[in-house]
């Protein structure tokens, strides 16, 4: 047995208190359910720690159970926004929320991000190239799909609907420029 190499396995580890305590002897139904559910809860923030450890390393992408708005979550991105190009932001927002009217009633004051859809987007890129003129269509577009690439890359969706859709211009139009 001589000629097995011998290695070892280190580990990572860092202690955090998470001023949960049980009771020693717990004496009464109340105090046993109290030390029940302290563990439990310990047990839950445990879970939560392993599966972002996975994910720092591994790069795995846990599925969160959030329940967000995603018209609330646009109106946040837009209320941090800084650049130049707020107003055209802002319009797109708003192009959208008219599309879901028109379109989609039952998603004009909520629509959770899974919800969102390729046909969906399909439909809004043909609402947009029937309400604005030449480029506009394309540009509220992008800033459309801006957030919802800010939106995977922040965990809050998982798929993009918009993958695949494109809106295209008509380069052929004839455009009316006023006479100088």
């Amino acid at each position: 047995m001589a000629g097995k190499p011998k290695f070892s396995v280190r580990h990572n580890r860092r202690k955090e208190n998470l001023n949960l305590y049980l009771l020693e002897k717990p004496r009464t139904p109340i105090e046993r359910q109290t030390n029940k559910e302290t563990l439990e809860l310990a047990l839950k923030i445990r879970s939560e720690r392993e599966q972002e450890l996975k994910q720092n390393i591994h790069g795995y992408r846990l599925k969160k159970d959030k329940n967000v708005n995603f018209l609330d979550y646009f109106q946040s991105y837009i209320d941090s926004y800084t650049k130049k190009d707020i107003r055209m932001m802002e319009g797109a927002f708003k192009r959208f929320k008219d599309f879901l009217d028109d379109s989609y009633p039952q998603y004009s004051r909520r629509i959770r991000p899974e919800e969102l859809t390729k046909d969906m987007m399909i439909d809004f890129v043909e609402y947009l190239q029937s309400r604005s003129m030449e480029e506009g269509a394309k540009g509220y577009y992008q800033r459309f799909k801006k957030v919802i690439h800010y939106a995977i890359d922040h965990d809050v969706m998982v798929k993009n609907p918009c993958k695949g859709v494109v809106c295209k211009i008509d380069e052929q139009a004839l455009q009316w420029y006023p006479p100088l």
